[in-house]
């Protein structure tokens, strides 16, 4: 999900909480403290800089919820220390928070390794885009009506139903996943798609859209299904072309890459969606791109384009950095040192 999300869920689920003691600014404390967990990318990112891998999602254990809830708790109440909220108090409305966070997480596609550093067992639903404007129209009618109501009866009872809903909406884009993932099987099926494993991945935006993805050894049948009209349904095919980073095998950047995609990617040399294509030059210079295939979409000319994408630089058959494009194609370059 992406930042808002967890702030309007860490504020309803503060509001919850403590509203009664502390009024509106429980709202504010859970926003911010909800964004705490996503110090895992900003970890990731530092790390690849300096050419190192950080891939255990500590920001989304159980053990870091047991770690920070009382150092976060003990900082809140330094900045308040007159506030009736008292430390044992704030610690739980702390846990809840990041608890909150993280049960989120585990319905993206992204997921959660509850037990890290002990154990890198991963769990992801993927039933939840990373953007869905149903969520956000949930979360924000509520905190809104809870910040303009007076009564905390009425806040209780809003912030309550608010949670029920979010739980029965997490549930029912579960249910709605395993619809979608019977279609494409029988899709699959109709068009003769030999396949060993399924993907399926919701679509930023809401989720009656879907990325289905099948794999068949190095090749990958691609296919967008919505809720509403399947007639259509055409396939992309993609292949994961490892030659291209057959050099690089040993690079635990280029495993961790692979990884961080669940092993659904494609390698190429170049990028139309992107208009950039580039090959080996007279300095041994080339940018190899690694797609993440969970995160497919079509844009208004209908064409398929890489929201998520990983630019490889290299040179002399060693890596020089990596460069990473947003969902608006827009180049971030990271450096990662040898």
């Amino acid at each position: 999900m992406d930042l808002l999300s967890y702030m309007l869920l860490g504020a309803v689920v503060g509001g919850f909480v403590a509203a009664r003691k502390i009024g509106n600014r429980a709202l504010i404390i859970g926003a911010i403290v909800a964004t705490i967990p996503c110090l895992d990318e900003l970890v990731a990112r530092i790390a690849l800089y300096y050419g190192s891998t950080y891939n255990g999602a500590f920001f989304h254990s159980i053990l870091f919820i047991l770690i920070a809830s009382p150092l976060v708790a003990w900082v809140l109440t330094k900045l308040r220390p007159n506030s009736p909220y008292t430390l044992a108090q704030r610690c739980w409305l702390v846990f809840w928070v990041l608890a909150a966070h993280i049960v989120l997480d585990i319905f993206t596609i992204s997921g959660v390794k509850p037990f890290a550093p002990f154990s890198s067992w991963h769990i992801t639903v993927a039933s939840i885009a990373p953007v869905d404007l149903l969520f956000y129209f949930l979360l924000f009618t509520s905190i809104v009506i809870t910040l303009v109501v007076k009564q905390f009866k009425i806040k209780t009872v809003v912030l309550w139903c608010t949670l029920f809903f979010t739980a029965l909406y997490l549930a029912f884009s579960v249910i709605n996943k395993l619809y979608i993932k019977t279609e494409f099987e029988q899709l699959l099926q109709q068009h003769e798609k030999p396949h060993s494993r399924i993907g399926i991945f919701p679509i930023a935006g809401s989720n009656f859209k879907w990325n289905c993805v099948a794999q068949n050894n190095d090749t990958y049948w691609q296919s967008y299904l919505s809720n509403f009209s399947n007639q259509n349904a055409n396939f992309n095919i993609f292949a994961q072309n490892n030659q291209y980073v057959a050099d690089f095998e040993t690079d635990t950047r280029i495993q961790l890459l692979k990884n961080a995609t669940n092993n659904f990617y494609s390698i190429a040399v170049s990028d139309r969606s992107l208009s950039i294509s580039t090959s080996l030059n007279d300095h041994g210079v080339e940018t190899i791109f690694l797609h993440d295939l969970r995160y497919v979409h079509k844009n208004l000319d209908s064409q398929s384009f890489f929201s998520r994408s990983y630019l490889i630089h290299t040179q002399n058959n060693q890596i020089q950095s990596i460069s990473i494009v947003n969902n608006n194609n827009f180049l971030r370059k990271k450096h990662i040192a040898d």
